[in-house]
């Protein structure tokens, strides 16, 4: 092999991955195609090795915000695109942030609740397109929950939907439920528990939950896999930044 040249097993160690994730990685376009050698063996440069080392650090679930945004900044940087990539990134990270916000809105909520506090109510009542924008939520979304029974809307006169500050509130923590994987039947049943338990019987839950039941702690669990998505998102703008001065004129 040419002295130049990266083999697949070394791209891989670089990476941290197994020689077939390079395979497929170039397959999918996460990464350049390599020129082949007469003996039909890729030939990989030092741009395929940074570009791999960016993609295994992407391209890990879970996404927040969807995997399509980190599949297209991961495929523009393959393309020797780096300045897109890197505006990419710099919205991801500010999504993850906003996630990071929801979900600790969620665990505020539910202390204030534990802790028998009041909430402060809105000044007017939001329709479900207000309520929609404020909390990040799709309409379609905030009638699906009414629909199978996570929540009840109360109606104004004119028969269109009220959300006030129990509604917004109950809205927040169902929002980091569902983005915490748990199932419709798993947040009605945490919420049956937090609308009709006594103050010790949720102390209990919080202190020894069943697994598919504990509401403060699943907000907790997402709150630490979002950091965790945070730190590996910055490490992605780490190395794009560290590609562009490396490879300027790409």
């Amino acid at each position: 092999m040419p002295f130049n040249q990266l083999s697949t097993s070394k791209i891989a160690r670089a990476a941290g991955c197994h020689p077939n994730t390079v395979r497929l990685f170039e397959a999918q376009g996460y990464i350049p195609t390599a020129k082949r050698s007469k003996a039909g063996y890729r030939l990989f440069k030092d741009y395929h090795q940074d570009q791999m080392v960016l993609a295994v650090t992407a391209l890990q679930w879970p996404y927040p915000g969807g995997k399509a945004p980190v599949e297209q900044l991961v495929r523009l940087a393959a393309n020797k695109e780096l300045t897109a990539a890197l505006d990419l990134a710099q919205a991801y990270l500010v999504r993850i942030e906003q996630e990071i916000s929801y979900a600790q809105d969620a665990v505020h909520v539910l202390e204030h609740w534990a802790g028998s506090q009041k909430a402060i109510p809105l000044l007017n009542p939001l329709r479900i397109c207000e309520a929609s924008r404020l909390l990040g939520i799709s309409a379609d979304a905030l009638r699906n929950w009414e629909r199978n029974g996570l929540i009840s809307i109360p109606r104004g006169p004119n028969a269109y939907r009220q959300y006030n500050e129990p509604e917004i509130s109950w809205l927040r923590v169902i929002r980091v439920l569902r983005q915490a994987g748990y199932s419709m039947m798993a947040i009605l049943r945490a919420i049956h528990h937090l609308q009709h338990g006594t103050a010790t019987d949720l102390e209990d839950l919080i202190g020894n939950p069943p697994e598919d039941e504990n509401v403060i702690t699943a907000a907790d669990r997402w709150l630490a896999t979002l950091e965790s998505q945070k730190i590996r998102a910055k490490k992605t703008l780490n190395q794009l930044e560290l590609m562009i001065s490396k490879y300027p004129a790409q």
